[in-house]
Order: structure tokens, then C-alpha cells, then sequence
């Protein structure tokens, strides 16, 4: 394997653990502050962070170019995302919503072929129907509905996969992070426009606002890490490695939380993951044989 490949898988990992410790610091975080709250500290921090990087970098922080269409629709993207997001962090296990994350490659699959009309064959929806089989065996809708916060999640799902789809038309010159800056921008707002519906804001304790600075550490590094991954690896040598995100959350919510999988869970998880791994590879085979 090539070098740039074992340092973009290696840079994918990091950047997956770094994202894993992230959630476990907001789910600590939103039993005692608002998830309003939660949304504008870490949004603005980590945008004035990456604001910082960026001047240091030479990129602008700021271009005409950003009002370009798909960069305002995967902002709002973002912003949607994140309010579901956090909400679905309030209500959720985060072994169960990192599990659920995990359909958003197959959501992107499904997206490219029903919005851009991309080509997708007939196993390829085979792979993303079964899935979705995963997903419902993960949140187990009843006779009396789904879970409020698997269903929040699935919104969620739905935001990040419309953010990745619109990102694929960005034409701009302009650096990731300029982008990203942007990303985080739209978080931050999110918490602003929940700010009505959430309870009221607090001030933190001296361990709250520890845990508050290393959630944006950590979001700040996994971001910057799955760049240079995505830039140095080949997309479909590392783009399968974003599951051990599943794998670190599952860990870190069994060391700090206590949450634990039970075997159905465990099935719906293994579903959604061999699902995706075989898009990846089928995706990956269609590339190739694509005449150059």
C-alpha cells in the first residue's frame, strides 16, 4: 500500500477518535447545559479557532465566493444538521446515535441518485435498502411510533448527507478551511434560532468550561485531521475507515457513560456497516473501470 494511503488512513482514524471524544464531552455537557447553549460556544469557538488557523495558513477568512449557491445550501445544511444533532444527543444513547450516523454514507449513495441523477445499480440499492433494514432494527420503531430522538437523528442524517451531496458542486478555489470556518458559523447560529425553545442559559463551572474548551480542541482536530486525509489518501482507501468512529464512540460511552449494546442493537450496527463497507468497494470498482 502506498505510504500517502497508510498516512491517510492513519490521519482518518485521528480524526474519527477526535470526533468519538467530542460527542462524549457534549453528552456529558447537555445534562447540565442548554443544548442552545452547547451550540454557541462550541459553534463560535471552534470558528474562531479555525479562523485563527486560517490566518496563520494566509487563507481568507472571508470571500465573495462564499455566497455562491451550494456554499450557502450546505451552510444551512450545516445549520439544520446541527440543531438535530444536538438535540438527538439530548435524548439518545450516543452508542445508539453513532450508530444511526453510520447510514449517511448510504444516505449520500441514495442522494447522488435521486437528486443529481447519478448512476446507481441495482446492488448498490440493494446494499442501501438493507441498510436502512439496519437502521430500523437499530432504532426499533413500535406500533406507538419511532423514538423521538432516533427520529431527530434520522433528520440529522438527512442534513449531513444534503451537506456532502451539495459540497461535490462546489467549483470555488477558496481552502476547506475557509469553508469550514463557515460550518461552525452556521452551528453557532443554530443555537441562536433554538435559543426560544431551550432552557434557559447558565454559566458554567470551572469543569464544565474545561470540558467545553477540549470539545472544541477535538472538533477543531478531527476536522483538520479528515482533511489532510482526504487530500493525501485515495477516497475509497480511506473513506471506509470513518466507522471507527463507531468503534471509538462505542468505548468511550462504555468507559464514561456506561452505556452498553445489546445483541439486536449489535445486529442493526453490522448491518448498516457492511452495507456501507460494500458501497464503498462497489463504488470504488466502478471508478476503475471508468475509462480515463
Amino acid at each position: 500500500m502506498q505510504t500517502s494511503n497508510l498516512r491517510g488512513i492513519l490521519l482518518m482514524i485521528l480524526s474519527m477518535l477526535g470526533f468519538a471524544i467530542e460527542d462524549v464531552f457534549l453528552k456529558l455537557l447537555s445534562d447540565t447545559i442548554p443544548a442552545s447553549q452547547l451550540l454557541v460556544l462550541t459553534g463560535f469557538g471552534a470558528a474562531l479557532a479555525l479562523a485563527a488557523i486560517a490566518r496563520v495558513q494566509g487563507a481568507p477568512i472571508y470571500s465573495n465566493q462564499l455566497w455562491e449557491r451550494p456554499i450557502i445550501i450546505r451552510t444551512l445544511a450545516d445549520l439544520v444538521g446541527a440543531i438535530f444533532f444536538i438535540w438527538s444527543i439530548v435524548l439518545l444513547p450516543l452508542t445508539i446515535l453513532s450508530s444511526i450516523i453510520q447510514a449517511i454514507p448510504l444516505a449520500v449513495t441514495a442522494g447522488a441518485a435521486l437528486i443529481l441523477g447519478e448512476r446507481v445499480g441495482v446492488k448498490r440499492w440493494t446494499a442501501i435498502a438493507v441498510g436502512f433494514i439496519g437502521v430500523l432494527i437499530i432504532i426499533r420503531p413500535t406500533t406507538q411510533g419511532v423514538n423521538i430522538g432516533a427520529l431527530l437523528a434520522l433528520i440529522f442524517v438527512a442534513g449531513l448527507a444534503v451537506r456532502d451531496l451539495v459540497t461535490r458542486q462546489i467549483r470555488t478555489k477558496l481552502p476547506s478551511v475557509t469553508i469550514s470556518i463557515y460550518g461552525f458559523v452556521a452551528m453557532g447560529t443554530a443555537g441562536i434560532v433554538i435559543a426560544p425553545f431551550s432552557a434557559p442559559y447558565v454559566w458554567p463551572t470551572t469543569t464544565e468550561t474545561l470540558w467545553l474548551a477540549l470539545a472544541i480542541l477535538f472538533a477543531v482536530i478531527g476536522y483538520y485531521m479528515i482533511v489532510i486525509s482526504t487530500r493525501i489518501g485515495d477516497a475509497s482507501v480511506v473513506a471506509p475507515f470513518r466507522y471507527s468512529r463507531l468503534v471509538f464512540a462505542v468505548m468511550l460511552s462504555f468507559v464514561f457513560l456506561g452505556e452498553t449494546i445489546d445483541p439486536v442493537t449489535g445486529l442493526g450496527i453490522f448491518i448498516v456497516i457492511a452495507s456501507g463497507l460494500y458501497t464503498f468497494w462497489r463504488e470504488a470498482r466502478l471508478r476503475k473501470s471508468q475509462p480515463k
